[in-house]
């Protein structure tokens, strides 16, 4: 991404969301390049000032101030990871008090709790780890990874700390992109989303795109209640709008069975509005060969249920939703018409739940459906962490570290 914003040629609609890099670009690069010669340092440079920059974001953010003035004790850090030896790197850029806000984002709340000079934990402990699993690799594997990404899938899951892509598919770097959100919602508004999935599909030319959900997803209990959560109720939506699609026949389930179902029709329902894109549809116009799957994971057991719902051609689609070039392209719908997503949701919503104890393979993908882990996959990571906190707050003042360099 740092790359392709430090170059000029367009990359259609991931410009969208390149162009907060680029603002980093306009605002380092005149110092990054007076003071480095070689292209390779540039380009580091620019990926450090470009985290450091996503910190300061975070830290501006009113819902992250909103925490720090209810008193809650978490911590934002800027952490660099280099795919050349395996190892992190912290840019010594972190915040953890409302002091830390830049003045003209800092906002003003009602009996806000005040913190004085709370120490920030550098989290030794974790880079620690990064230092021992670096260490383990091979050097020459991991120099292999440099040049560039070849995966084959793009998954698209929830953001679950319990749920980890690669350690559940058993892949190792390399091997799958990863775009990950509150409940696995795809919405085609999301520039983030739309953003990866256009750069997976047409860009890295990933064959299979497979949408994941899990039984037991905090994001669809939530939207199966009446409980006001704030601003992630707009996220959440989509999900109401599954469920009141499907009342009739979530209503005659068990009561017991009724999560994991609604579980089940929100990731068959995501992996619709993934074919349903402009990106995928434009893929398959373009020749590509890529196919969207839809599947769902249970914790307790480690396994993946395959929906059997997957997308591989327009014919696949409802007429309403294919995009023509022209006109005439789309066939006038006539009465007595197929709907085949309509039957393939029917049935998902009808059927029987699976057995706790099985996973569904699919074809040629059911030998990645294993549970080993193989590292880590970030690569320029914003970390938020827990830490202390206490009481006064002092005047503002800038985040120290790489900045000040």
């Amino acid at each position: 991404g740092v790359k392709a914003a430090m170059g000029n040629q367009s990359l259609g609609f991931l410009d969208s969301w390149l162009s907060e890099i680029k603002k980093v670009r306009n605002k380092h690069e005149k110092k990054i390049f007076s003071k480095y010669a070689v292209e390779k340092k540039r380009f580091e440079k620019m990926c450090e000032a470009n985290v450091a920059e996503q910190v300061h974001n975070v830290v501006n953010n009113p819902i992250l101030q909103a925490a720090w003035a209810r008193g809650q004790d978490i911590t934002v850090h800027g952490w660099i990871y280099n795919i050349q030896n395996g190892r992190l790197t912290d840019l010594d850029v972190s915040a953890n008090a409302l002091k830390f806000v830049s003045p003209v984002h800092k906002l003003t709340f009602p009996n806000a709790v005040s913190k004085g000079d709370e120490p920030i934990d550098t989290l030794e402990d974790i880079l620690e780890k990064n230092e021992d699993w670096a260490a383990a690799q091979d050097p020459a594997f991991l120099r292999s990874l440099v040049p560039s990404q070849k995966p084959t899938y793009l998954w698209l899951g929830c953001s679950d700390s319990r749920v980890p892509p690669n350690k559940v598919l058993g892949v190792g770097p390399g091997e799958v992109f990863v775009h990950r959100d509150i409940a696995n919602v795809v919405h085609a508004s999301d520039v983030s989303s739309m953003s990866v999935l256009e750069y997976a599909v047409h860009h890295l030319k990933v064959k299979h795109v497979v949408v994941c959900g899990h039984y037991g997803c905090g994001g669809v209990k939530a939207a199966m209640g009446d409980h006001p959560h704030g601003l992630i109720d707009h996220w959440l939506k989509s999900i109401r709008d599954v469920i009141d699609k499907n009342q009739e026949a979530i209503s005659r389930l068990p009561e017991e069975e009724k999560f994991d179902k609604v579980c089940e029709l929100n990731t068959a329902s995501q992996a619709l509005n993934v074919a349903h894109s402009f990106v995928i549809q434009r893929a398959w116009a373009a020749g590509l060969d890529v196919t969207v799957h839809s599947w769902i994971f249970r914790l307790g057991t480690g396994t993946i249920n395959n929906l059997k719902l997957s997308f591989s051609k327009p014919a696949d689609l409802s007429r309403i939703f294919l995009l023509p070039k022209e006109p005439s392209d789309v066939p006038p719908f006539k009465k007595g018409m197929v709907n085949p997503e309509t039957e393939v949701i029917a049935r998902i919503a009808t059927s029987q739940a699976p057995e706790r104890s099985k996973a569904v393979g699919d074809g040629p993908l059911q030998a990645i459906q294993s549970a080993l882990f193989f590292g880590l996959g970030i690569v320029g990571a914003v970390a938020i962490m827990q830490v202390k906190g206490s009481e006064k707050e002092p005047a503002a003042e800038e985040p120290k570290g790489w900045f000040g360099r």
